[in-house]
C-alpha cells in the first residue's frame, strides 16, 4: 500500500510505454529503471529483454546488455528463427564493439547458417576492436577462428605469429612461419624471413633472411 493508502500495482504497458518514450529522448537511465521493473516481474519476457539492451549498451552496462541479448536470441533460435537471431547479434557488434562474445556468437552462427565468407567478414571486423594490449589473448582466439575459415590466409598467418610472439608462445609462432615459408616467395618471402627473426633473432634466421633477399635482388 502506499502512504495515502492506494496499491501501487504494477501496470507493464504503461512501464513499457514510459520506457520506450525515454529511449527514443536518449534518456537511458530513466528508460532502465522502468525496464527493470518490468524485468524483475517478468524475468523470462524476451520483448523486454530485446528492447532493455539498447539503454544498456548506452550506459556502459555491456555485460548485462549481453545478458538480454543472449535471452532473445536463445528464444529465436529455439523457434528456427536463425536470421532474426543473426540481426540481433549484429545489433550487439555494432553497439559494443570491443564485446568479444557479440563477434564469435555472429560469426559461429554465420558459419552454422553455410555463410562462411559472412563468418570471415566478421572476424576480419572484429580484429581492430582486439588490437590493444588489454585484448591479445582475444585477439589471438579471433585470429585462430578465422585462420580455420580460410588455412591459406597469409596475411592473418603473419598477424597471428606476431602477436603469438608478443604473449611468448614463439613455438607455435615459429611453426606457423616455417609453414608459410614452404609456399612463399618474393616480397612474401622476405617478410615471413623478417618475421622470423623478429620472433627469435639468430644467425640461422639472419642467414634465412639474407638468402630470400639476395634471391630476389
Amino acid at each position: 500500500m502506499s502512504l495515502f493508502g492506494r496499491r501501487n500495482e504494477y501496470d507493464r504497458g504503461r512501464l513499457v510505454r514510459e520506457a520506450l518514450e525515454y529511449q527514443r529522448r536518449g534518456k537511458h537511465k530513466k528508460a532502465l529503471a522502468r525496464f527493470r521493473r518490468v524485468i524483475v516481474a517478468e524475468p523470462n519476457n524476451v520483448e523486454v529483454h530485446a528492447q532493455i539492451a539498447p539503454s544498456l549498451c548506452e550506459c556502459g552496462l555491456e555485460f548485462s546488455a549481453w545478458g538480454s541479448y543472449t535471452t532473445v536470441a536463445s528464444a529465436l533460435l529455439k523457434n528456427d528463427k536463425k536470421q532474426a537471431a543473426l540481426d540481433l547479434y549484429r545489433d550487439a557488434t555494432e553497439r559494443m564493439p570491443h564485446h568479444y562474445e557479440a563477434w564469435t556468437a555472429r560469426a559461429t552462427l554465420e558459419h552454422r547458417m553455410e555463410r562462411t565468407a559472412d563468418a570471415k567478414r566478421t572476424l576480419e571486423a572484429a580484429l581492430p576492436h582486439f588490437r590493444r594490449h588489454a585484448a591479445r589473448y582475444q585477439l589471438i582466439s579471433l585470429l585462430r577462428a578465422l585462420l580455420k575459415l580460410n588455412p591459406s590466409d597469409r596475411r592473418t598467418t603473419l598477424e597471428l605469429s606476431r602477436v603469438l610472439s608478443k604473449t611468448g608462445q614463439r613455438e607455435e609462432a615459429l611453426a606457423l612461419l616455417a609453414k608459410l615459408a614452404t609456399s612463399a616467395h618474393g616480397p612474401l618471402l622476405r617478410l615471413v624471413r623478417r618475421t622470423q627473426w623478429n620472433v627469435t633473432p639468430s644467425l640461422a634466421h639472419s642467414w634465412l633472411w639474407l638468402r630470400s633477399c639476395l634471391a630476389t635482388s
